[in-house]
């Protein structure tokens, strides 16, 4: 079984747990804004938006929900509303079993240095919030987390990582005050590339201007680097597919239903993409960056499935086509990874 099987079987008991529903329940009332139409209690639209574009899952929430009340955190002066205590203890309990799952999986790279395991976690550089309410770590079955964790303990960069300490336990200490910043620098800028052009030598470059103080070989430095990158944007996946599975019965799907052209299929050297345009039906497809959808495209052409993460939407109307939406996709592969080529 994959990594991606398995994680698949945690989302899907996610979908019937007993604690699942007052989840849906607050984040799809959290998704409407008061109108005239719809007379919800207190509007937490705002909340949602902004919390939901920073794409760090439940963390985002609370880290504005501190913020929320007291200061305006948009351009438009718009003062966002605090969340109850009620709702607030319900995030805070899907927060912390979100991290008691990541902290389980991350841990497999503890006997290789604290480093290794504190840059895995993918909230390594935010501040942890205050938690304010006795929530609860909400329970999932063991075997199936147990599972997730063997798969993970065989991913190639795991394996690579564990390698890679091995032969350069000294030198990897040697720049260990400056390889976070490195790696998070590094990452961060491979985000912002475009998904079609990206080069990575420009960041096998920009790395040695990040790390001065090499202890070993550029090329060791890079694998080293991009191993952590890849662990880290599994380890985000598996956030975001359990963030999305509190809120979404399904994952968005595109395919022979709704797309309308197919503008670019391939590999780069940072991992395979996709730009695709579709027309929307009644169903719902998340447009922001960062949400996992799903595609299943069996064409002439083209036939290929799975899943995907946004990296950028565009949209436009005409009245010829009606309204179109184009996405870049980054395609995930079955260890959850969406940098393979790293």
């Amino acid at each position: 079984m994959s990594i991606q099987e398995s994680v698949f079987k945690l989302t899907s008991e996610i979908l019937k747990h007993e604690k699942r529903q007052e989840i849906y329940e607050l984040i799809s009332k959290m998704r409407i804004s008061k109108t005239e139409e719809n007379q919800v209690d207190i509007d937490h639209s705002q909340l949602w938006y902004f919390a939901h574009q920073e794409n760090i899952q439940f963390l985002g929430l609370l880290i504005l929900n501190e913020k929320a009340g007291s200061i305006s955190l948009n351009s438009n002066g718009i003062v966002m509303n605090k969340l109850s205590n009620h709702d607030l203890k319900i995030i805070e309990s899907w927060y912390r079993t979100t991290i008691y799952i990541l902290e389980y999986f991350t841990e497999l790279l503890n006997p290789y240095g604290n480093i290794f395991e504190n840059l895995s976690n993918p909230y390594y550089q935010y501040k942890k919030p205050n938690l304010i309410t006795n929530s609860e770590i909400i329970s999932f079955s063991d075997q199936i987390i147990k599972n997730i964790r063997a798969e993970l303990e065989n991913h190639p960069t795991c394996l690579l990582l564990k390698n890679i300490s091995q032969k350069f336990k000294k030198e990897i200490e040697q720049i260990s005050i400056s390889l976070p910043q490195a790696v998070l620098k590094i990452e961060n800028d491979i985000h912002r590339a475009s998904i079609t052009s990206t080069n990575r030598e420009i960041f096998d470059l920009q790395i040695t201007q990040n790390l001065t103080d090499l202890a070993f070989s550029d090329k060791t430095v890079a694998i080293l680097i991009f191993a952590i990158i890849n662990w880290r944007s599994t380890m985000r996946i598996i956030s975001q597919l359990i963030f999305q599975a509190t809120y979404q019965n399904k994952l968005p799907q595109i395919g022979n239903s709704n797309i309308t052209k197919i503008h670019n299929h391939h590999s780069t050297n940072i991992g395979k993409v996709l730009t695709c345009s579709i027309q929307p039906t009644a169903e719902e497809i998340s447009t922001k960056p960062g949400d996992i959808i799903y595609y299943n495209i069996d064409e002439e052409t083209y036939k290929f499935k799975g899943i995907a993460k946004i990296c950028n939407f565009t949209f436009k109307m005409s009245q010829e086509e009606g309204t179109i939406m184009k996405f870049g996709l980054r395609l995930i592969d079955d260890h959850l990874n969406y940098f393979e080529n790293l």
